[in-house]
């Protein structure tokens, strides 16, 4: 029997990486993850939009900021799969174009997390509660600053 891992999973508005983390991806999974990170990039976030616009929207943006973090780690990791097979050049057009999909999901995710971080007036517990946006763009931030050491690697 085989075990299906999927490249995400949405619970509760929340995407969180799956066969990214699989002990095996490198040997098992990278094509497969591939083909499912370009489905998630090009999925429509609008239909998260709900009554209340400004939070839907909020929503929408964190969804979508933490599928273009998956796209960006997708392509690093592999880039590291590939070291062996692929040209510089193939590794380095696949971490340019992660570097600029990372930059992208930053300025998607830029103006929630400023939000999601402004807890002055709320209650004590809402204060210390984890933000989804907040996270997804220190992944964000670890993922890019991963895949810009990546590349200076490549190219010392």
């Amino acid at each position: 029997m085989e075990e299906t891992f999927y490249l995400v999973r949405f619970h509760r508005g929340h995407v969180s990486s799956n066969i990214l983390n699989h002990p095996e991806y490198q040997k098992k999974y990278v094509e497969s993850a591939s083909r499912e990170a370009q489905k998630l990039a090009n999925l429509q976030v609008s239909c998260l939009l709900g009554h209340d616009r400004d939070t839907s929207r909020d929503l929408a943006n964190v969804t979508y900021a933490q599928i273009l973090e998956a796209l960006s780690r997708n392509a690093l990791f592999n880039s590291q799969a590939r070291k062996r097979t692929d040209s510089e050049e193939v590794r380095a057009k696949r971490l340019s174009e992660a570097d600029r999909t990372a930059q992208f999901g930053l300025e998607v995710i830029h103006v929630v997390a400023e939000k999601a971080r402004d807890r002055h007036s709320m209650p004590f517990n809402r204060r210390i509660e984890p933000s989804d946006a907040v996270e997804a763009e220190e992944q964000l931030t670890a993922t890019q600053k991963a895949i810009q050491k990546a590349l200076s690697d490549l190219n010392p």
